[in-house]
């Protein structure tokens, strides 16, 4: 109904980033694309301002993901990577905060014995207790599975808090030149818990990369 009445007659579309462009594309067609305009959206710098009390990071190195667990949004192979992790770094936990809609991430979590160990089932949060999660945490990692992926508000936030994100979108996004793996942000195969864990390693590892990262990706 949407499309018929709505994509097909409208004058134009806007498209927050490009893979909404891509999906515009491919369930409406060419004619629709013609009519649809990229205009990336982001979190307001001057909405985080009265969060800009810093916060001690956690003496354990930390791993944050933020957002409701549901299909579309599906973190099992990040907690697949944690047992590779702990090869490298075994103080490292993850931290999930939302609400849990899809229990396979909590069944592979315990058969692979990190609930409350390694894994931290942390329900929904307030925004303030969010970025406070944020500010604590070393590395923030969280992505779609579904075909068409984005960035995300809570990512974008992670960035303001200066928290290097880890993340499976394009790198031509929000366009050319805006978001530079290994700049302002982390890139990562989602399907592929040993890509997931070599680039967390590599930033629990290395604190002068994870300044990097995290400053671009304010910047």
């Amino acid at each position: 109904t949407v499309g018929l009445f709505g994509v097909c007659q409208w004058d134009a579309i806007v498209s927050l980033d490009h893979m909404v462009h891509k999906y515009v594309k491919d369930l409406y067609g060419k004619k629709a694309l013609q009519r649809t305009y990229v205009i990336p959206f982001g979190a307001r710098i001057e909405s985080m301002e009265k969060y800009e009390r810093s916060e001690s990071k956690t003496a354990k190195p930390q791993i944050l993901m933020v957002g409701h667990v549901h299909p579309f949004r599906n973190p099992v192979n990040l907690i697949r990577a944690i047992p590779l992790i702990l090869r490298e770094i075994p103080q490292a936990r993850l931290l999930i905060v939302g609400r849990m809609d899809l229990q396979e991430p909590v069944r592979v979590a315990r058969d692979l014995g990190l609930i409350e160990k390694h894994v931290f089932l942390m329900g929904e949060a307030g925004h303030d207790q969010v970025i406070k999660f944020m500010k604590q945490s070393h590395v923030f990692a969280t992505w779609g599975t579904c075909p068409y992926l984005g960035l995300g508000t809570a990512a974008m936030e992670a960035m303001l808090c200066e928290l290097p994100v880890v993340q499976d979108v394009p790198e031509n996004l929000f366009g050319v030149g805006k978001l530079n793996n290994g700049e302002n942000i982390v890139l990562v195969d989602s399907r592929n818990p040993q890509s997931i864990a070599d680039a967390i390693v590599r930033l629990l590892k290395d604190e002068n990369l994870r300044n990097k990262i995290g400053t671009g990706g304010r910047r």
